[in-house]
């Protein structure tokens, strides 16, 4: 084990062999060294585990082995922040990889300035056999109808939320991302009761406290496959009901009135996609109870007010 590093390196992984020597291998060929890399693994039935420990060799690298499957890539998330001891701390998801300039161009930003919670990178999309598929920058231009992210920037977090972050979210890949510990620490525990858009909620609550900084260099590879969790995700109302709660979380602490509105409108629409789907598409009610359920546990004034939303459209509606 090396002296306390400047960042930790994350990886957990679950039955991601196939990937696991590129996304290894671009952490340990990584131009920056002061690092400390934590491999993970969620009781995986592949051959994870053997391929993992061929690596202890390095005597950067350290193994975290579960007994039980967690079930949730953010439960991961706690136990890593919770073992790692560097002043930054990269989640590197296993099935990605990276440009070996990742880290030497993602330190000196947060180093320049501690009032910075976390600083990304511009992502390129690519499919199981590593092809370039896009270019993240490709879709926030058409969202946004915007050049934004062709240019590397700093801006005050809540700024970024009103404007951008907030909207959805234009951190797409966990493992662009380098987060300033303190950061992380100071919004309190990872909330393992989502199993989607953890990422997203934990990128608003840094961002509520610290400014947020982005690189334009393409430095992250988002691997787009049908075994990943956001892919598996894409037609889940479960991912709806989280982004749902996000903006409920935005909502709660939106500082204009106009805000407030526009996140209230967009987890309506999000809102009613939901019902729909339980009641006409897979006819599911109780999967619906069990939402609402969650949603007024999580925030009873967002939840009464965003039903109220709802029944104001369909009075509207029926005029």
């Amino acid at each position: 084990m090396v002296d306390r590093p400047t960042v930790s390196v994350l990886v957990p992984n679950y039955n991601h062999e196939r990937y696991l020597a590129a996304r290894i291998d671009s952490i340990i060929n990584q131009t920056y060294t002061d690092f400390e890399l934590i491999l993970m693994d969620d009781c995986s039935t592949d051959a994870s585990r053997a391929i993992l420990a061929q690596y202890t060799i390095d005597p950067r690298v350290q193994l975290a082995f579960n007994e039980k499957n967690s079930g949730s890539t953010f439960q991961q998330w706690k136990k890593g922040i919770a073992l790692a001891r560097g002043k930054y701390l990269w989640i590197a998801e296993s099935d990605d990889y990276a440009d070996s300039f990742f880290l030497e161009t993602l330190v000196p930003i947060l180093e320049k300035d501690d009032a910075i919670g976390l600083a990304y990178s511009n992502s390129i999309i690519v499919d199981d056999e590593s092809h370039v598929t896009g270019n993240m920058i490709d879709w926030k231009r058409e969202f946004f109808n915007s050049d934004r992210w062709e240019r590397s920037f700093i801006n005050d977090g809540v700024a970024e939320i009103e404007s951008y972050l907030g909207s959805t979210c234009t951190i797409n890949n966990a493992s662009a991302v380098l987060f300033r510990k303190e950061a992380l620490l100071s919004i309190g525990d990872v909330d393992t009761s989502f199993r989607y858009a953890g990422d997203w909620l934990t990128y608003l609550k840094v961002a509520m406290k610290y400014q947020i900084a982005y690189s334009s260099a393409p430095l992250n590879f988002y691997r787009n496959h049908s075994q990943n969790v956001s892919k598996q995700a894409e037609e889940n109302s479960a991912l709806l009901l989280e982004r749902v709660l996000c903006l409920g979380f935005i909502y709660e602490r939106a500082d204009s009135a106009t805000h407030q509105q526009q996140r209230l409108e967009q987890a309506a629409n999000e809102y009613a996609t939901i019902i729909y789907r339980c009641t006409r598409t897979y006819w599911e009610p109780m999967l619906l109870a069990k939402y609402m359920k969650r949603l007024f546990l999580w925030s009873p004034l967002f939840a009464v007010r965003l039903h109220a939303q709802l029944a104001l459209r369909m009075i509207k509606g029926s005029n």
